[in-house]
């Protein structure tokens, strides 16, 4: 079973990269190698072919099918998967490995050992030392009750800004709805134009902007729990086709209500 985990920054890469773990390996798919290594997935695809026995299952890499890429596409929009994909090929940390060595390129090298260190290579925490003397002692109390009033007034300061902000989480409570609802029915409730809340959302990363899976919300968002995505069956005359639906669940009205309040789109009207 997949399992998603937060997307990191990786020097040299463009985006962010989503952090992918199959049966508790961690791994990459084609398209992050391709972008990281300077190449395209079709170039990384005939490699593959050109070295199949180089490349073990299951240690090089790892291939899903059928049901296993419907909720792999489902879960990680932001990935961008063809409907018509038939099967996915995900590397471990050895695949990449092997692959930067048959793209033989600098950048391929260096791509590769940003993975190795910033992706591949989780940070251990560090075992917290103890004071085996009385000025480490005194240091280490010290330090505590720094750290503990930096959190007060942390906390002070959260308290203020929950007081300023209670009139706009009023409004966004009194705005959402139990049950979901389509954006664009949610752009009439708050009155605004459908396609101007769109283009916001594009614009702020919270719908991908193209491709097929145009004004689909990212996976982050619908992991939060503010969308959910129907997949709808279509029979015409094309063949079947997938159309992806989302909608905002009650927790994303309200957090997209003080999205947009806060952006200066919306105007906090009290309750009569």
């Amino acid at each position: 079973m997949i399992q998603a985990l937060e997307p990191i920054n990786v020097e040299n890469h463009p985006d962010e990269i989503p952090v992918l773990e199959w049966q508790r390996v961690r791994v990459v798919t084609t398209e992050t190698l391709a972008r990281g290594y300077g190449t395209t997935p079709i170039r990384i695809q005939q490699n593959y072919n050109r070295n199949e026995e180089r490349f073990v299952e299951g240690k090089h890499f790892f291939k899903i099918k059928g049901d296993e890429i419907k909720s792999l596409r489902l879960s990680f929009s932001e990935l961008q998967i063809s409907p018509k994909t038939r099967s996915l090929i995900l590397w471990t940390e050895r695949g990449a490995a092997r692959m930067s060595k048959i793209v033989d390129t600098e950048q391929a090298w260096a791509f590769f050992e940003k993975l190795e260190d910033s992706y591949f290579r989780q940070k251990e925490q560090q075992p917290v030392a103890i004071p085996q003397t009385l000025p480490e002692a005194l240091r280490l109390a010290a330090e505590l009750a720094e750290q503990k009033q930096l959190l007060e007034q942390k906390a002070h300061q959260l308290n203020q800004q929950l007081v300023a902000a209670a009139p706009k989480v009023d409004f966004a409570d009194r705005v959402s709805v139990a049950k979901g609802i389509l954006i664009g029915n949610f752009a009439k409730v708050v009155g605004l134009k459908q396609n101007a809340l769109f283009a916001w959302l594009r614009e702020n990363g919270i719908l991908i902007a193209s491709g097929g899976r145009k004004n689909v919300p990212f996976q982050q968002y619908i992991n939060a729990g503010y969308f959910t995505v129907k997949e709808v069956v279509l029979d015409d005359e094309d063949g079947y086709q997938i159309r992806l639906t989302p909608q905002l669940t009650g927790k994303g009205q309200q957090w997209l209500t003080r999205k947009l309040l806060d952006a200066g789109l919306l105007k906090p009207v009290a309750a009569e």
